[in-house]
């Protein structure tokens, strides 16, 4: 047999209940391995009791980083609310645009 008739039966492409439980499975084996490496990496060593020293961030990113999504959730907000206003009004029936 053809080796591309074993990958058209592969269960591990998803479209079968056990190929998509086998994808969950060796994710969630990738995570448990990660968090485990990072554990013992990075686990607290020898004398830690004395406060590291104190870095303070950038004023214009902590700022940007604050108003750029403020400005996207607004945004969405506007054209959610224009797109739901505007089938409101074309199942009442009414004019779509009340300003004109």
């Amino acid at each position: 047999m053809h080796f591309s008739c074993y990958i058209c039966l592969s269960v591990l492409r998803g479209r079968h209940l056990l190929g998509k439980n086998s994808f969950t499975t060796n994710f969630i084996l990738c995570y448990q391995h990660a968090l485990i490496w990072s554990i013992i990496r990075y686990r607290a060593k020898g004398d830690e009791t004395k406060e590291p020293p104190q870095i303070y961030g950038s004023n214009p990113i902590e700022v940007a980083w604050t108003v750029i999504p403020i400005i996207i959730v607004f945004t969405l907000f506007l054209v959610t609310t224009r797109s739901i206003y505007s089938l409101d009004m074309k199942e009442a029936g009414l004019p779509q645009n009340p300003f004109n």
